[in-house]
């Protein structure tokens, strides 16, 4: 695919002469959805979520003068925590079209016999997704006609993506853990040299990376075998896109505007520039994508 880069700015919130905070959150638990009431044939079955499900953040925020009416400083910081339940496991009713519990089993056996480790789970599990925002910010009054703003944008976050359906069962070694750590920083420093005459000046730096870890060996080739009903796919081995997935983004930005007002027309004249610097390694299926026509030719 291709990778696209930009920067943004905007206008976020600042500290001032009183001391502020709040804390907050939000969250729900499998305890708070109800069953799966709808009617029969629009897919209702009664079923409840499964006791994992969890989905919540939580923040906290301040903003306090470091100097009364000269310097100030804001942060806010924030956690999300969330787990989804992974259902359509082999021991139960929701793949039996795919395969039964006997295959997944003889499966197992011979894919352990193949490669020497286990293909993961083929019961129900779980996957979660994990992030951590940190906001902090700057204000720096200098004098009557220069202001500094300084602020940092911090993101960490790791999810886990194995997925089921009606047409494709995944064992869980075939899972992987994607990352996205992004970190930016911009100075902006706004000056007034007269009533009709100022100057904004940024500068801005942005750093991404993100990449993906298999959560089995990544040696292991991408097995696609078709399942008991034509259509279905079972899948084994390493994510064919997780293997070699490496992606770093870096991005500087200068830009000047002089803002000159003369009666009722206002003229600009300034520049943007923003440099990048992309690194993208990824190799899809590098060690093998191998498909079986069927789970007996496979066990064979």
């Amino acid at each position: 695919g291709n990778v696209l880069g930009g920067s943004i700015n905007a206008v976020t919130r600042s500290g001032t002469n009183d001391f502020t905070g709040s804390v907050y959150g939000f969250g729900r638990g499998a305890f708070l959805v109800g069953p799966n009431n709808a009617s029969a044939a629009a897919g209702g079955d009664g079923s409840k979520i499964p006791s994992s499900f969890h989905d919540f953040q939580t923040g906290i925020r301040l903003g306090f003068p470091i100097i009364k009416n000269k310097i100030f400083f804001f942060t806010n910081e924030e956690i999300a925590r969330r787990k989804d339940p992974v259902i359509r496991g082999a021991d139960g009713t929701g793949s039996t079209q795919i395969l039964s519990k006997t295959d997944a089993d003889n499966l197992v056996n011979a894919f352990t016999k193949y490669y020497g480790v286990s293909p993961g789970t083929y019961q129900n599990t779980s996957i979660f997704s994990n992030s951590n925002k940190f906001f902090n910010r700057l204000d720096w009054n200098i004098d009557d006609h220069n202001q500094l703003t300084l602020r940092n944008n911090t993101i960490t976050s790791t999810a886990t993506n194995l997925e089921r359906d009606q047409q494709n069962f995944r064992f869980g070694g075939i899972d992987y853990t994607s990352h996205n750590n992004s970190t930016s920083t911009v100075a902006e420093l706004k000056s007034r040299f007269s009533n009709n005459l100022s100057n904004s000046l940024v500068l801005g730096y942005s750093n991404v990376h993100d990449y993906r870890d298999p959560n089995s060996n990544p040696s292991l080739p991408q097995i696609e075998i078709t399942g008991r009903t034509p259509g279905t796919t079972i899948f084994m081995g390493t994510d064919r896109e997780a293997a070699i997935f490496d992606m770093h983004q870096k991005t500087a930005e200068f830009t000047d505007n002089l803002t000159w007002t003369k009666g009722n027309n206002t003229f600009t004249f300034g520049t943007h520039n923003e440099f990048y610097n992309i690194t993208y390694n990824f190799v899809n299926s590098w060690n093998g994508r191998t498909a079986y026509s069927s789970i007996d030719n496979f066990i064979a």
